[in-house]
């Protein structure tokens, strides 16, 4: 009996692979496919979940707890929400990343499994950047680079630097062990994905992928040379597109600086969230409902406090250009405090059980993986609003696939 039950939560574990490989694929570029994969992804697991129970109340622990009230804190800041429009839409996004963390936590992938899903989140990557750079360039169907599912250009360098993650952490973990065609394989998509990412002027996200190969430089001391090599073609790849294209990120910073207008449209739209926030303290105006904050209420606002109200000291926006004061005026300081709590409670894990100098190459990967995952939401996160939609079920699906270890291996002394 014992061996009919195990034989059948290997055939699902199996299937929820596949469906996980799936839901990587069609990440960036299609919707359907996305949605699709990751229903049956989560209704495969349950069942692996459910009939598996004694050992998952067993292994049952604290950060379980807060990813579930995580999970379904959104509906508690839906119904108390200050704008009614898209909020209770909105919760459900945090349901579909969230349950990704969680299952990925309890099905603890083998490493073997989890490589081909390391070199899955690359060729799904590679394959959206290369049809984005022939549109761009050779067809000229677009102004920007952007990836069909994930959208912005913003957002979209947002995925390209989590993919860069995945790349780096392969390259760091494996280069002592890796055969010369593995590195130059690795290398050759660090430098496909890093033009691409080049392409689309993203400032706070070429500069987060900077700090963290120099971070990575730090950590991986003996591999200076392979840092040297990808901190030159980032700064060779952003040099090229101001020379030979009369753009990119360093024009569109020179440009700026000299119209004196440097930061000058993100801090009226931090300004904007701020005054909305201020409205709707406890739990904001909901999330996804963003955009429904006007001028004429902006001004409004202002007018209930000041009498000098000024319309073009404020930009109404799509979001908040940063992951903290969006969740702040979304979600009040009870979501930011839900968000922080769980960010925090996830740092304080990559930190205990970071790789010891005995630690395998597949524990390095993970462990950088979960590392530069956080560490591009909270840095891009500053300018930019990360840690939604396909940018964080790719944070999730990296940090849950490090979750699903770290049990297994012992803490670094």
């Amino acid at each position: 009996m014992a061996d009919d039950i195990n034989n059948r939560i290997t055939v699902l574990q199996n299937i929820a692979f596949l469906f996980l490989i799936l839901l990587i694929l069609s990440l960036p570029s299609q919707e359907t496919p996305k949605l699709l994969s990751w229903g049956f992804f989560v209704a495969t697991s349950l069942i692996i979940l459910v009939v598996n129970s004694r050992v998952l109340k067993r292994e049952w622990d604290a950060f379980d707890s807060l990813i579930i009230f995580w999970m379904f804190s959104g509906f508690i800041v839906a119904f108390f929400a200050g704008i009614e429009h898209k909020e209770w839409g909105g919760s459900t996004d945090l349901v579909i990343f969230t349950s990704i963390l969680l299952i990925l936590k309890k099905l603890k992938f083998h490493y073997k499994q989890i490589y081909i899903l390391y070199n899955t989140i690359l060729l799904s990557c590679l394959l959206v950047s290369l049809l984005a750079l022939w549109q761009k360039l050779i067809l000229h169907n677009n102004e920007s680079i952007e990836f069909h599912s994930v959208g912005h250009v913003n957002h979209t360098a947002i995925y390209l630097s989590l993919s860069l993650v995945a790349v780096i952490a392969m390259l760091f973990s494996r280069w002592a062990t890796a055969s010369a065609l593995r590195r130059i394989f690795l290398l050759a998509i660090y430098c496909a994905l890093a033009i691409t990412l080049v392409l689309t002027d993203s400032r706070a996200a070429i500069i987060a992928i900077f700090i963290f190969i120099l971070v990575c430089t730090f950590m991986f001391r003996r591999h200076i040379l392979l840092s040297i090599t990808m901190l030159t073609l980032l700064v060779t790849f952003s040099a090229g597109n101001y020379l030979l294209g009369g753009g990119g990120v360093i024009n569109k910073q020179l440009d700026q600086v000299e119209r004196g207008i440097f930061f000058e449209a993100r801090i009226k739209i931090w300004r904007s969230a701020i005054l909305a926030w201020k409205q709707y303290p406890a739990f904001g105006v909901g999330i996804k409902n963003y955009d429904q904050i006007t001028l004429d209420e902006l001004l409004r606002w202002c007018a209930e406090k000041s009498d000098n109200c000024q319309p073009d000291a404020y930009l109404p926006y799509a979001h908040g250009h940063s992951l903290y004061i969006n969740t702040l005026t979304e979600r009040g300081l009870f979501g930011l405090l839900v968000v922080l709590v769980n960010i925090i409670a996830l740092s304080y894990l990559v930190y205990q059980y970071r790789p010891g100098p005995l630690a395998s190459d597949d524990y390095k990967m993970i462990w950088l993986g979960a590392f530069g995952a956080i560490f591009i939401n909270l840095v891009i996160g500053l300018f930019n609003t990360t840690l939604h939609h396909e940018n964080a079920l790719l944070s999730v699906i990296l940090v849950g696939l490090y979750l699903g270890k770290i049990d297994c291996t012992n803490k670094s002394t």
